[in-house]
C-alpha cells in the first residue's frame, strides 16, 4: 500500500545533509556490486537505460528502466534506443489546450470564467502532460523547442478568460501556441518556423502583428521585434558559423555578422500587413487561436533586399515575401549548427564538442533521404551519438564482484534543468493524484525554482545558451550595455532585457520619437514601430539610424572561445541563486516527509481553499531500507542515473544506518540527501 504520510525525522536529515555540505563535487567512480563478474553487463544495462530515459523523458521510472535494459541486453544499446526512439515517434501526441480545456470542465468551471484565476489551468495541463503523458519524447522536444521559439504569459491579456475572435477564451491562445512545437516535434523546422511566425501568441509578444507598412514622410517605420529575434534567436544567430559550431572570421580575425541594422530594416518590412484573423480588416477584433491573416493593403509592397544580397521582388503579396524570406532564413548554413548546439543542451550536455554539433548540423541538413529540417533525424542525431556514450567509462571489478562507472570529463555534463529535476522526483516514485479525474493539478512553482511553462522572462529564455558562470558565483551578473545614447535618457537599472525603464515592449512600442529618446505618444500597444527594446535601445525615427549597434543580451558579446582552456558553457548555473537552491530542497523536504505534494490551487471568499494532493510509493525504498548500501544503489540509480560516486553513497549509508534503525525514517533520509546532492544535481 501507498504511505499516507512520512513522518519528519530531522536528526538524521540534517545529519546526511551537514555531511553531503562538506563534499565539492566528486570525480571519483562510483560502484554497483553483483554477485558474479558475469552479470556486470545486465548492471551496466541498466545503467545506460537510466542514462538515456533521464534525456529523453521528463524522468525514468523503474519499470522503464528495467524494460529497457532488458530490451540493451538482448540486441543491444544501439538499436534498444533506436527502438524505443521509433516507437515513441508512433505514440500519439498530447495536446495542452484540450487538456487544459478538459481540466477546467472536470472542475465544473466553464473556460471563460475569469474569477477563478481559470489561466492556472494551461499550467496544470503542461505538469499532467509532462508527469503522465505517454509520449515522454514528444513533449520533450516540445520543451526543448519552446525554450528556443520563447513566449511568455506577459502578452497583452494572454491570462483573460474574454471570449474573443476565435470564440474561444483568451487564455487558451498559449496552451494553443505550445501545441504548435507538441504538433511539429517530430516534423519539420520549416513548419514550425513557419507556424510560430503567423501565430497570433508570437505576433502579440514579438509586435508584428498589426504592423503596418510605415509612412517615412511622417517618419513611421515598421516594428523591428519579430525582424529580429526571427533571425538572432530562432534560427541564424548573430555570426556566421561553422558546420561544428565554431565562427567564422575574416582575413583580419573579425566574426562576420550573419545581419545588420540595414537587413533587420528590410525583414521587418517583410512582416508588415499581418493581424488577426476573422474579419478582413487590419487592426481586426483578437483572435488568439487562429493563424494571423495578410491585409495586402497594409505590406510593404516595395522590393526588398535581405541579408547575403537575397532579394525580394517588389510586387508580391504579403505571404509570398513572407515564405520567401523563411525559406532564404530554412536554407542558410547556420541553422543547422545553431539548432544543434541548443537542442544537445537542452536533451544531453551544456558543452558538445565541434564534431558532436557537426553531426547534428548534418542530420538536419539531410536525413538520409534528401530532406532538410527533419526533427526525427535530428533527435536521432541527438540522442544516439558516440559522444552521449562517452561521458561513462564501465569498467567490470572482480574482487569484490561488481561494476565500476567513471565519469571521463566535467565537459561530458550539465546542471540539470529545475523543471525537469522535478518532474523526475515525482515520476520516479509511482505518484497517484487525489482528483476524481487522476489528473495531476501542479501550479508553476516559478518561485521556488525560477523557471517554468511559459515564464521565461524574456524572449530570450531562462538563461542564454552560452552563459559562463562566475567561479564563486550561483548566480548571473547583470548584463552591460555595449554602449549608451548621445542624447536622451536612459535607466540602465531598469533594464531587465525585455523592457526599457519599465515600458514593455512586448507588444507596445513609442511612436514619434526624437533620435535616442522616448518622447513621443504611447501607441495602441500592438502596431507601429519605433520603439526596439529587444536590444534595450531606441531606434531614431527621424533618421533610422540606431541609437544602438545591435549586441546580444545587451551586452559586449563575442562568440566563445572553442580552444580545452575555455571556460565552460554552464547555461543552467545563470538561474541558480542560493535562495533557490534553499527553496528547492525545503520543497523536496516537505513532499518527502509527508509522502505527498499537496498544492494549494485557489482561495477565495466563494470558493474556499482547494487543495490537490499527489502521494508517493516509497514502499521499495522503505523495504531496501534495511540494507543502506542496496538501498543507495537502488536511487543512485533511479534518480541519479548511475552516477553517485562511492563516496558519497558511502556518507549516506553510514549516518543513515547509525542514526536509526527504522527503515521508514533510513528511507526518507536517503531519498532526501540523494535528491540535494551535488552529483544528482549535476547529469553525466
Amino acid at each position: 500500500m501507498k504511505l499516507a504520510r512520512l513522518r519528519s525525522y530531522p536528526c538524521v536529515w540534517s545529519t546526511v545533509l551537514a555531511a553531503l555540505l562538506l563534499l565539492s563535487a566528486s570525480a571519483s567512480a562510483g560502484t554497483f556490486s553483483t554477485t558474479a563478474a558475469r552479470d556486470s553487463g545486465a548492471i551496466q544495462a541498466r545503467a545506460e537505460a537510466a542514462q538515456f530515459l533521464s534525456y529523453a523523458t521528463f524522468g525514468p521510472t523503474i519499470n522503464d528502466i528495467d524494460t529497457l535494459a532488458g530490451r540493451i541486453t538482448r540486441v543491444g544499446r544501439q538499436r534498444a534506443l533506436e527502438e524505443w526512439i521509433d516507437t515513441q515517434f508512433a505514440v500519439p501526441a498530447t495536446y495542452h489546450k484540450a487538456l487544459a480545456r478538459q481540466m477546467v470542465e472536470a472542475d465544473g468551471f466553464a473556460p471563460d470564467r475569469d474569477d477563478i484565476g481559470v489561466s492556472r489551468y494551461r499550467d496544470y495541463a503542461w505538469w499532467h502532460a509532462a508527469i503522465a503523458a505517454k509520449d515522454q519524447l514528444r513533449q520533450r522536444m516540445a520543451w526543448a523547442l519552446a525554450q528556443i521559439f520563447v513566449v511568455n504569459e506577459s502578452g497583452e491579456r494572454f491570462n483573460n478568460a474574454d471570449i474573443d475572435a476565435s470564440g474561444e477564451p483568451r487564455w487558451l491562445g498559449l496552451p494553443d501556441y505550445y501545441d504548435v512545437l507538441v504538433r511539429n516535434a517530430f516534423g519539420s523546422y520549416r513548419d514550425v518556423l513557419g507556424e510560430v511566425t503567423l501565430h497570433p501568441v508570437m505576433g502579440v509578444f514579438l509586435s508584428h502583428v498589426n504592423n503596418s507598412k510605415g509612412d517615412t514622410s511622417l517618419g513611421l517605420f515598421p516594428d523591428e521585434n519579430y525582424a529580429r529575434e526571427v533571425m538572432q534567436l530562432f534560427s541564424i544567430g548573430l555570426y556566421e558559423l561553422n558546420a561544428d559550431g565554431t565562427s567564422r572570421r575574416n582575413a583580419r580575425g573579425e566574426y562576420l555578422e550573419t545581419y545588420d541594422n540595414d537587413d533587420i530594416e528590410s525583414m521587418a518590412r517583410v512582416f508588415t500587413g499581418l493581424t488577426f484573423a476573422g474579419e478582413y480588416r487590419f487592426r481586426a477584433r483578437k483572435n488568439y487561436l487562429q493563424a494571423m491573416q495578410m491585409i495586402e493593403e497594409e505590406h510593404d509592397k516595395g522590393e526588398k533586399i535581405l541579408f547575403d544580397g537575397t532579394v525580394l521582388p517588389a510586387g508580391q503579396t504579403g505571404m509570398q515575401d513572407v515564405h520567401m524570406a523563411l525559406d532564404h532564413l530554412f536554407y542558410h548554413n547556420n541553422v543547422g549548427p545553431f539548432l544543434a548546439q541548443r537542442l544537445i543542451q537542452r536533451f544531453v550536455k551544456s558543452n558538445p564538442s565541434g564534431s558532436y554539433i557537426k553531426r547534428v548540423a548534418d542530420a538536419f541538413a539531410d536525413n538520409g533521404q534528401g530532406v532538410r529540417g527533419d526533427f526525427k533525424a535530428v533527435i536521432k542525431a541527438v540522442l544516439l551519438d558516440p559522444e552521449v556514450w562517452a561521458s561513462q567509462v564501465y569498467t567490470p571489478v572482480k574482487t569484490p564482484s561488481g561494476l565500476r562507472i567513471t565519469p571521463a570529463s566535467i565537459e561530458d555534463t550539465r546542471l540539470r534543468e529545475p523543471v525537469i529535476r522535478y518532474t523526475a522526483f515525482i515520476r520516479a516514485f509511482n505518484p497517484s493524484s487525489d482528483h476524481p479525474s487522476g489528473r495531476f493539478l501542479v501550479p508553476s512553482n516559478y518561485s521556488v525554482m525560477n523557471q517554468a511553462p511559459y515564464r521565461a522572462p524574456s524572449v530570450f529564455n531562462f538563461y542564454r545558451p552560452d552563459y559562463q558562470a562566475v567561479s564563486g558565483s550561483t548566480s548571473q551578473e547583470r548584463p552591460t550595455l555595449s554602449a549608451v545614447p548621445a542624447t536622451g535618457a536612459y535607466d540602465s537599472s531598469e533594464d531587465d532585457g525585455f523592457s526599457l525603464g519599465g515600458y514593455d515592449n512586448s507588444y507596445g512600442r513609442v511612436s514619434g520619437a526624437t533620435t535616442g529618446t522616448r518622447a513621443g505618444v504611447i501607441d495602441d500597444g500592438l502596431s507601429l514601430g519605433g520603439y526596439d527594446n529587444s536590444f534595450g535601445r531606441l531606434k531614431s525615427t527621424t533618421n533610422g539610424a540606431p541609437a544602438f549597434a545591435p549586441s546580444e543580451y545587451n551586452r559586449t558579446f563575442s562568440p566563445r572561445d572553442t580552444s580545452a582552456s575555455a571556460t565552460l558553457w554552464g547555461p543552467e548555473f545563470a538561474i541558480l541563486t542560493s535562495p533557490a537552491i534553499n527553496k528547492f530542497a525545503n520543497l523536496l523536504r516537505r513532499h518527502i516527509e509527508s509522502g505527498a505534494a499537496t498544492y494549494i490551487l485557489k482561495n477565495n471568499d466563494w470558493l474556499g481553499e482547494i487543495r490537490s494532493k499527489v502521494t508517493f510509493d516509497f514502499r521499495r525504498e522503505i523495504e531496501l531500507a534495511g540494507d543502506p548500501a542496496a538501498l543507495m544503489e537502488h536511487l543512485d540509480l533511479l534518480l541519479c542515473h548511475g552516477t553517485m560516486s562511492d563516496r558519497v553513497k558511502l556518507i549516506i549509508q553510514q549516518v543513515i544506518a547509525s542514526e536509526t534503525e527504522e527503515n521508514l525514517e533510513r528511507a526518507s533520509g536517503a531519498i532526501l540527501a540523494t535528491l540535494t546532492s551535488t552529483e544528482c544535481s549535476v547529469s553525466n
